[in-house]
């Protein structure tokens, strides 16, 4: 698979990650399967949530979320009741940085 396809690809997805497959696959002339592979091999990329997202977290990711996960964890053993009525929470979406 050509470096200047899967550059070209990246560029496309970063630019707008609601793209589509077709759409990847058709702005850089390639069949649908390439893109594919492309996206999800090359570029290690999962469609999440109508997005293109990277699929691994770096080591700085995985250490900020023992990080906040032990903060969280001290603050419900100071007080629990107090920290399950302030808990808030989301979805997430992943970028590449």
């Amino acid at each position: 698979m050509p470096d200047d396809n899967i550059t070209k690809a990246e560029a496309i997805v970063q630019s707008d990650r609601r793209v589509t497959v077709r759409y990847v696959a058709k702005t850089i002339g390639v069949s649908y399967g390439s893109a594919e592979t492309i996206l999800t091999d090359a570029l290690r990329m999962n469609k999440v949530s109508a997005r293109w997202v990277p699929r691994m977290l770096t080591s700085e990711h995985k250490q900020n979320r023992v990080h906040i996960s032990e903060e969280l964890l001290e603050r419900y053993r100071h007080d629990p009741a107090k920290f399950i009525s302030q808990l808030v929470t989301q979805d997430e979406t992943w970028i590449r940085i």
